[in-house]
């Protein structure tokens, strides 16, 4: 098996086990580079939510930053495309973070 493959293996494994950390543990510690139907996939699982999105701040940070050109390159699909900079706009929303900081919900 390739290696693309074994990710897009482990990702859905944590997805449907609910495994929100392994995701995001992929996020940090796995090479993308080149493998769009991992990427495609991976962002497809991750859930755009502000409790999330605060939880996984610092990867999801990392990840938008390695991995901007991939999603800005032809072979990416549209919709993964559309997640992807809705993930950035959610990162930098000031008034989410905000909210984010005063909401006792997102507390774990």
């Amino acid at each position: 098996m390739n290696e693309e493959w074994e990710l897009m293996q482990k990702i859905a494994d944590f997805n449907n086990s609910g495994n929100r950390n392994g995701i995001y543990e992929l996020v940090s510690k796995s090479d993308f580079t080149s493998k769009f139907h991992a990427l495609d996939l991976l962002i497809t699982v991750m859930r755009l939510v502000p409790q999330e999105i605060n939880k996984y701040r610092s990867e999801l940070t990392s990840f938008t930053e390695d991995y901007l050109d991939h999603f800005e390159a032809p072979e990416m699909d549209f919709r993964a495309r559309i997640r992807f900079f809705y993930l950035i706009e959610l990162l930098n929303n000031k008034e989410l973070n905000k909210e984010l900081v005063n909401d006792r919900t997102v507390i774990e």
